[in-house]
């Protein structure tokens, strides 16, 4: 089984050296900002080891909350990417941060992102498989129609979905200035083709001045057996 460990602050430098080459300057806090957050006992990064020469694979760093667990950063060192690290990793740290709390709970203290004047919505989702069952969440929170002062949180429950039918939420409705956050319901969309079908698809149709990386899932809803794939801008 893959291992997670919690890297100390003298470890730091090897992660940033990844995180510089897996994210953009406005996707991170420089180094100094990023460093002081040691001194946060809510945050951790944890790696996955390279024993043959003790170097850093993957790493994901983590808001340890109380009632949830929020993924701030996750990458794969460019030298093992495409090799089902990513996946690994997901799954582990899934195991080991389970809180049990419902998904409008786990997103009570969270907000849109205050990167003023377009107050970017947060948007998340959530999947739930059991003996052979399967249904679905999203959400979307985003200011009062770009007053930062209202957090508006609206949650969206499919039960029983159709096979080849699913729903995205876009960030935005379009250009504008400030630009103007989604609105309504999560648009329809036909899912078909395998999952490599599938990420191509997804991958192609990313704008590409602003995609960086994409994860796919595909779950058996009777065994609970999955693979995944993900793909990376800047491998």
């Amino acid at each position: 089984m893959l291992e997670l460990r919690t890297i100390n602050i003298d470890e730091f430098d090897n992660v940033f050296a990844i995180m510089e080459q897996s994210f953009p300057d406005d996707e991170r806090r420089n180094y100094t900002e990023q460093r002081a957050l040691f001194d946060n006992p809510e945050y951790s990064i944890y790696v996955v080891d390279d024993d043959r020469d003790n170097r850093i694979k993957a790493f994901i760093a983590v808001w340890d909350f109380e009632e949830f667990a929020y993924v701030e950063h996750f990458a794969v060192n460019p030298e093992y990417r495409n090799g089902g690290i990513g996946a690994e990793v997901l799954h582990r740290l899934h195991e080991l941060m389970d809180k049990q709390q419902t998904f409008e709970q786990a997103l009570r203290t969270r907000e849109f992102e205050p990167d003023a004047p377009n107050y970017t919505p947060r948007i998340s989702g959530i999947m739930h498989i059991d003996k052979g069952e399967f249904n679905y969440a999203m959400s979307i929170l985003k200011s009062n129609n770009g007053n930062p002062d209202a957090c508006n949180r609206y949650t969206f429950a499919y039960s029983n979905p159709v096979a080849g039918e699913g729903h995205f939420i876009h960030t935005y409705m379009g250009d504008g200035n400030p630009l103007p956050s989604f609105e309504g319901e999560p648009t329809w969309v036909d899912i078909d083709g395998d999952i490599d079908t599938f990420t191509k698809m997804v991958w192609e149709n990313l704008n590409e001045d602003n995609k960086v990386s994409l994860f796919v899932r595909f779950i058996d809803i009777e065994t609970g057996n999955y693979e995944s794939r993900i793909v990376n801008k800047n491998k």
